[in-house]
């Protein structure tokens, strides 16, 4: 008899998942359940670009996966697949203001490509830039990614059902592992206090002249930055990080706030036309949940949530250990069968 793996979640953790175990794992048959699954999840809005983002550098896994998921990325984006699925190379600016400035490049600085300091023309972009950097990235259409990733499970007899959870016994008694990539979900399923909402809101807007991204970190306030992200069909603007923020609503404060910093870097993003406003919440967690937890019935169930604001750079890497946990798992569960 196969086994069964459900994954719990259709955001970009839970579809890379799902599809990295049947890469695997061919022989299982897996069903991803969520209830709300692309174009209306988190990660259909996220503005997709390659960079660990409000996470802990000094992480190793958290190097481990960027670094898996980048290598993966640029191989996708020079395929054939690469349209799509929706992934292209971007360059542009990281800027360090004054008062952040600490001469150490970042971490991640021999991951990407063409990384380089600015010259001082270039930090004049930026008026209170002590100093920056200048890099191609991968930045993905999130919108195409997601169902391209969902293709991919169903072309290989997986499944979808668009149904809500409760509680995770809903699963463990129908499915042999179940993986869990439920996000914010994981607050009221798993009661974890180490789980919090970092709200995000950012404004898209059609300014199709910005072919290069900005970024500029606030040091006053390590969960806000502002950034300019373009990507194929328009540019997010953003942006905020508020920390344990569970209002979803537009906040015109903060959209006043973003557009008056944006505007300082590319002055033009005042003519641009707005397309909408998106607001969401991100699952932050420190660290991020990536372990298999045995349950009483011999069942188990593989978490994989709270990736921050870094869920696309972590993606892959992560949904790697995921796999090969649910492989150990299967494999100590028929070996333990046996005996």
């Amino acid at each position: 008899m196969r086994r069964r793996v459900c994954v719990l979640g259709a955001g970009v953790i839970g579809l890379s998942s799902a599809v990295f175990i049947q890469d695997l794992i061919p022989d299982v048959d897996v069903t991803v359940v969520a209830d709300t699954c692309t174009p209306f999840t988190l990660s259909d809005d996220c503005a997709g670009l390659w960079m660990p983002y409000l996470v802990d550098l000094t992480d190793k896994d958290v190097m481990r996966w960027s670094s898996d998921t980048f290598d993966y990325l640029k191989s996708l984006g020079h395929s054939e697949e690469a349209g799509d699925a929706g992934i292209q190379f971007v360059s542009g600016y990281y800027f360090v203001r004054e008062s952040a400035y600490t001469g150490q490049e970042p971490p991640w600085k021999d991951l990407v490509v063409g990384f380089r300091k600015l010259t001082p023309e270039e930090l004049q972009i930026s008026p209170k830039a002590r100093d920056g950097y200048f890099l191609t990235t991968v930045i993905m259409d999130v919108k195409r990614y997601l169902p391209w990733l969902t293709k991919r499970i169903l072309d290989r007899r997986g499944r979808i059902q668009n149904r809500k959870i409760q509680n995770l016994d809903e699963l463990t008694e129908e499915y042999d592992v179940v993986v869990n990539c439920s996000g914010m979900g994981a607050n009221q399923l798993c009661n974890d206090s180490l789980l919090r909402p970092l709200r995000g809101q950012v404004i898209k807007v059609s300014a199709p002249w910005v072919k290069h991204f900005y970024i500029n970190p606030d040091p006053t306030d390590e969960h806000k930055e502002v950034y300019i992200l373009p990507g194929p069909y328009d540019v997010t603007l953003g942006g905020t990080g508020q920390l344990n923020d569970w209002n979803i609503d537009m906040d015109e404060k903060d959209k006043q706030r973003i557009l008056k910093d944006v505007c300082k870097l590319v002055p033009s993003l005042r003519t641009a036309r707005q397309l909408r406003d998106w607001v969401g919440l991100r699952p932050l967690r420190s660290p991020v949940r990536l372990e298999a937890q045995k349950l009483p019935g011999k069942k188990t169930v593989i978490h994989n949530y709270g990736h921050s604001g870094s869920g696309v750079t972590f993606h892959w890497g992560c949904a790697k250990d995921t796999a090969h946990l649910v492989q150990l798992t299967l494999e100590t569960h028929q070996l333990t069968s046996r005996m």
